[in-house]
């Protein structure tokens, strides 16, 4: 992917060209909630395996859903192995061949990896991580992703003496640890961690705390032995709410940051796009939204050189920060126009997207997570559209 942007600092109130229907969308209900947590897809972009996680009356397991490109089920399995403690599972991803790594712990339950084989879920291999920080009362990892051979992990560790930090580290295929880091004081807890790979073997990422924002967000970049390059933090005006939600890495080596934030008047989401250097000095930033609340939430490849967004656009509900009737909004940032794009795709009910892949010739594949018209259970989405050019 091929990006060249040169802007400076822009708000604007991005209104999209056009509002569009699914040409298909079908839903699928799950026992309970359902929660995406890895997409993996053919080579081909024919056949799709959602990773998910479900909770039902108190009960979490993992399941892995199979769908063809007109959304059709093709499998539906579920992959809970009989060792572990559902209730205690904090992360999961796909990594190369069939496997699915598997990260769970909690304050009474010593952190593990589980590498999971979905044609043989109870043959699973399970290894220990609480080794990371033989000091730590618990280790929480938020998140995990491939890595070349290996795996990249990050999240948080609860020490005895109470001087809790957020980590990074990096595993070999085997388990063993090949580089942690430990990234600075952390006092409140922590909900989850944008972690993206990048070409060196490094890493970036940003944590989501369970507090108030500051009026700024961290982002590390870790170099490929887990050496800190640069840490900044992006400056913010914001009030109740800052997530970075994705990284994407261009070929000049600078990274664009995604996400929302809520500025201090008002009160409402709003989406976040950043461009930093590969010093972590920033480029240019720019605010969009659409109806009352705005939020990007990936960032992904248009087969085109312009950056490509997806996230939600809804309405305001009753209470501070309350969003429903949120529908997907596709963005596709011009840069010679300094100026977005956009498709907003309706739809009953709210939608969030979790992943996106243009077809060619204006189509797009989204799957995300689908919460019914008067229904509080979230179920998976497949929805195919075409934009009008």
């Amino acid at each position: 992917m091929v990006l060249a942007l040169v802007m400076s600092s822009v708000v604007l109130p991005d209104i999209p060209d056009r509002t569009v229907s699914w040409d298909v969308f079908e839903t699928y209900d799950f026992d309970g909630t359902a929660k995406i947590e890895d997409i993996s897809v053919s080579r081909r972009g024919t056949d799709f395996r959602v990773l998910l996680s479900t909770v039902s009356d108190g009960a979490a397991g993992i399941h892995l859903l199979e769908l063809d490109s007109d959304g059709a089920v093709m499998n539906s399995t579920g992959l809970s192995p009989s060792a572990m403690d559902d209730a205690d599972w904090t992360a999961a991803a796909f990594l190369s061949g069939d496997l699915i790594a598997i990260a769970y712990g909690s304050s009474s339950v010593a952190a593990r990896l589980v590498f999971l084989d979905p044609g043989n879920p109870e043959n699973s291999t399970d290894i220990a991580i609480s080794d990371l920080y033989p000091g730590a009362a618990s280790i929480k990892v938020t998140s995990v992703e491939p890595s070349g051979p290996g795996i990249l992990m990050a999240g948080k560790a609860y020490m005895l003496d109470e001087r809790d930090f957020l980590f990074a580290a990096c595993l070999d295929s085997m388990g063993d640890v090949r580089w942690k880091t430990d990234m600075g004081m952390y006092e409140c807890d922590l909900i989850r961690t944008c972690l993206v790979p990048l070409r060196d073997g490094g890493c970036v990422l940003s944590d989501v705390p369970d507090a108030f924002p500051s009026s700024s967000i961290p982002v590390y970049r870790l170099g490929p032995e887990g050496d800190r390059v640069w840490m900044v933090n992006v400056p913010l005006d914001c009030d109740l709410h800052a997530s970075i939600n994705d990284f994407i890495e261009t070929e000049e080596g600078n990274i664009i940051l995604a996400g929302s934030y809520d500025p201090i008047v008002p009160d409402a989401f709003r989406g976040l796009t950043v461009c930093l250097d590969p010093t972590g000095r920033e480029l240019w930033r720019r605010t969009d939204w659409y109806l009352d609340h705005t939020s990007f939430t990936l960032i992904f490849d248009s087969n085109e050189q312009r950056l490509a967004l997806a996230g939600w656009t809804g309405l305001a509900g009753e209470y501070m920060m309350d969003v429903h009737d949120s529908d997907v909004l596709i963005a596709l940032l011009q840069p010679e126009e300094d100026r977005i794009r956009g498709y907003r795709v309706e739809a009953d009910g709210d939608q969030r997207p979790f992943a996106v892949y243009p077809l060619g010739e204006g189509e797009f594949i989204v799957l995300g997570e689908h919460v019914p018209e008067g229904s509080s259970e979230t179920r998976v989405f497949f929805g195919r559209f075409a934009s009008i050019p």
